[in-house]
C-alpha cells in the first residue's frame, strides 16, 4: 500500500490481428502460437530497450520510459534531448523490426499452409496491429497479496489502444500519435506518413495520426537456422546487453535507410507517390477538397512492385480509401467549420492498464 509514482513514457499496444478464428481453429495449440509471438516482440522491444509490461490474451502492452538511465553509449545523460529522442526512435524501430520479423520467422510461416485456418482466412498470415503513443502514466503495484501487477494508470495508454484499433480501419501496420513522432529524430521521422487529424473519442486534444509504410509480404521466410549449442543464461544476458550497447551508438534513421528487408517492404512506395499524397493531404487539412480528392484518387491504387516489377495487381492505400470516403460523405466540400481536423465519434470501453 504504496503510493505511485508519475512516469512519461511511450506505450506500444499490440494485438494479434483474427485472435478469434486462430482460437477457434488451434484450440490448445493457440498458447502455442501465442507464446511463439510473444517470444518475437517481446524480444526485439527489450533489445530496443523497452519492457514488457501485460500479457492480455493476445495483445501484449510495451513501456519505454523516458527518464530511464541509459546504459553508456555515448548519449547525453537521462532527460536530454538525445536520450528522448533515442528512446522514441528505438521505440518505433522496434515495432518495425517486429513486422520483418514475423514475416521471415519459419515457425510462424508454417500457419501460412495450415488447411483449417485457410479455410476460414484465405492468404492467412501472423499479423499484428501496432499503437504507439507518448504520455505520462502513474506507475505503481496494483492489487492484493493474493495478486500483483505492475501497472501504469493513465488515459494516455489506452490511447495506444485505440491508435491499434484504428489500424484496421485505415489499413495499415502502425499508427502512432502526433507527441511521439515529435519526440522522434527529425531525420528518422521524415520517414512517417500523416494519415490523418483527429479528434480520439474521450481526448480533447486534436492530433495528427502517422505510420510506417511496411509490405511484408514482400518477405521471404528465412531458413530456420542450424541447431547449435544452447549458451547458459549468463551468456544471453551479456549478449542481450551488448546488444542494447550497440542500439545505442547505432543511429536509427540510417539503420532505417540501410537494411535491406525494411527497404524491401518500402519498395512500392516511390517518392512520387509520397509526393502527390501529400500534395492531397496538406489540401484536405486545408479544406480545398476538390484539389485532395485529386491528388488521392491517383494515391489510392498502389502497384505491387516485386523484384522491380509491376506484378499487375494494385494495392488499395488505406490513408488515401479513408480520407476520400470521408470527403465523400460531405460531397467533396469542407464543412463551412472545418478547421483542418474531424471528431472520430467511435467509442471504446476498453481501458487497458
Amino acid at each position: 500500500m504504496i503510493p505511485g509514482s508519475k512516469v512519461e513514457a511511450i506505450y506500444g499496444w499490440c494485438d494479434i490481428r483474427n485472435f478469434a478464428v486462430v482460437t477457434e481453429v488451434l484450440q490448445g495449440k493457440t498458447m502455442v502460437f501465442v507464446n511463439q509471438v510473444a517470444a518475437i516482440v517481446h524480444r526485439i522491444v527489450d533489445e530496443h530497450l523497452g519492457a514488457a509490461n501485460k500479457n492480455a490474451g493476445q495483445a501484449f502492452l510495451m513501456v519505454w520510459r523516458l527518464e530511464q538511465h541509459l546504459p553508456t553509449g555515448g548519449t547525453d545523460g537521462p532527460g536530454s534531448a538525445s536520450s528522448r529522442e533515442r528512446i522514441s526512435d528505438l521505440a518505433v524501430m522496434s515495432f518495425v523490426r517486429v513486422v520483418m520479423e514475423l514475416a521471415r520467422d519459419s515457425s510462424l510461416a508454417e500457419y501460412r499452409t495450415h488447411p483449417w485456418l485457410l479455410a476460414k482466412l484465405p492468404k492467412f498470415r501472423v499479423r499484428l496491429g501496432f499503437g504507439l503513443h507518448l504520455g505520462w502514466s502513474i506507475e505503481g503495484a496494483i492489487g492484493s497479496a493474493f495478486k500483483i501487477d505492475a501497472s501504469y494508470l493513465s488515459p494516455h495508454v489506452n490511447v495506444a489502444v485505440q491508435l491499434e484499433e484504428m489500424t484496421v480501419e485505415y489499413d495499415v501496420k502502425i499508427l502512432m500519435s502526433e507527441p511521439l513522432v515529435r519526440s522522434c529524430n527529425p531525420r528518422f521521422s521524415r520517414h512517417f506518413r500523416p494519415v490523418d487529424r483527429v479528434q480520439l473519442p474521450g481526448s480533447k486534444t486534436i492530433a495528427r495520426l502517422f505510420t510506417v509504410d511496411l509490405d511484408d509480404t514482400t518477405l521471404r521466410v528465412q531458413r530456420r537456422p542450424p541447431a547449435t549449442g544452447s549458451a547458459s543464461r549468463s551468456q544471453r544476458r551479456q549478449d542481450r546487453e551488448t546488444e542494447k550497447q550497440r542500439m545505442l551508438v547505432v543511429e536509427q534513421d540510417r539503420e532505417f535507410e540501410r537494411d535491406r528487408f525494411i527497404r524491401q517492404m518500402r519498395r512500392r512506395h516511390t517518392q512520387q507517390f509520397f509526393q502527390e499524397y501529400e500534395r492531397g493531404y496538406l489540401n484536405y487539412e486545408a479544406g480545398e477538397w476538390d484539389v485532395a480528392r485529386e491528388a488521392l484518387q491517383r494515391t489510392m491504387l498502389l502497384p505491387r512492385k516485386v523484384a522491380g516489377h509491376l506484378d499487375g495487381q494494385p494495392h488499395l492505400d488505406g490513408p488515401s480509401n479513408v480520407l476520400l470516403t470521408y470527403m465523400e460523405e460531405h460531397s467533396f466540400k469542407a464543412p463551412e467549420d472545418w478547421k483542418g481536423w474531424r471528431r472520430l465519434d467511435r467509442k471504446t470501453d476498453t481501458f487497458y492498464v
